[in-house]
């Protein structure tokens, strides 16, 4: 009889065991789950910010180039150029291949809305010239009439 009550109450012993361990397993199943979720969000993130930083190549240009030479010719001028304009200004001769190819590197960022406007055709400004919309008291606000 005592031998059988010994065995009884390491079963039992062995069964507490056997619980504990569950909720052990529960519990690091849980924190797997958590730290899953965890390294997924700082993926996205990751993607974001890659994908802010090839936008922001885009609205840089590369110094010396002919897209640089065009934007500083059109700044030296303070208005909008027409491309017949702005190719001698850069040291570049009237060709229809320059200007074919200055106007389709010009009109990239004008689609992308970045770095230049085209107030007409073949004429290029600069997005900074661009008078702000809505920013600001109107005109004459302020001014004793």
């Amino acid at each position: 009889m005592k031998a059988e009550r010994e065995i009884e109450k390491k079963i039992k012993q062995k069964e507490e065991d056997i619980r504990h361990l569950q909720e052990s397993v529960r519990h690091l199943q849980s924190e797997v789950i958590k730290a899953q979720a965890y390294v997924e969000a700082m993926r996205e993130s990751l993607r974001l910010i890659s994908k802010s930083s090839a936008t922001d190549a885009v609205d840089t240009v590369r110094p010396g180039s002919l897209v640089d030479k065009a934007r500083t010719a059109i700044r030296k001028a303070g208005q909008p150029l027409h491309v017949e304009k702005i190719l001698p200004q850069i040291g570049k001769d009237l060709s229809k291949e320059n200007k074919v190819s200055l106007s389709g590197s010009l009109a990239f960022y004008v689609r992308k809305g970045i770095i230049f406007t085209r107030p007409a055709p073949n004429t290029f400004g600069l997005v900074e010239f661009e008078k702000p919309q809505g920013d600001g008291p109107p005109d004459g606000f302020g001014k004793d009439n």
